[in-house]
């Protein structure tokens, strides 16, 4: 199974982004068997914000930002919640490591597609993925 992070997801979403039709792509070959693809609860918050905050020539709406997630992510993909102890595993994890700030939404990432037994996680942002040292997945970018 390949994880999706909110990078790829907002960049498949909005057609102005750099990288838009690879990351449409790779949404689309991966989420048309049930199964093959997910991401979580807290992604799809992220993507809301990112969606709504974008300065892109034409602003999406919170309306149209739902809609969004809605149909094209919520229809397609797994959607993992997250449980207490995913957060204090990520926390162990950053902490341990002496890592501060907003690393903590990558590794709490980064521990659902451990523990949900993905083989891969699909990003932009590869090297705050790869400061936390993955063990048992590949980190990519489309």
């Amino acid at each position: 199974m390949v994880f999706f992070d909110t990078s790829v997801l907002v960049t498949a979403l909005v057609t102005e982004l750099p990288n838009h039709e690879r990351a449409l792509d790779c949404l689309v070959n991966y989420s048309r068997k049930k199964g093959d693809a997910c991401t979580t609860t807290h992604v799809l918050a992220e993507t809301y914000a990112c969606l709504t905050s974008l300065p892109v020539k034409k602003r999406i709406s919170p309306i149209d930002a739902k809609s969004l997630i809605e149909e094209s992510l919520v229809k397609n993909l797994e959607i993992l919640p997250i449980v207490t102890q995913t957060y204090l595993s990520s926390i162990r994890r950053v902490s341990n490591m002496g890592m501060t700030s907003g690393i903590i939404y990558d590794a709490l990432h980064l521990e659902m597609a451990e523990t949900s037994g993905c083989t891969e996680l699909l990003t932009y942002n590869l090297k705050d993925f790869r400061r936390l040292d993955p063990q048992k997945i590949r980190i990519i970018s489309p």
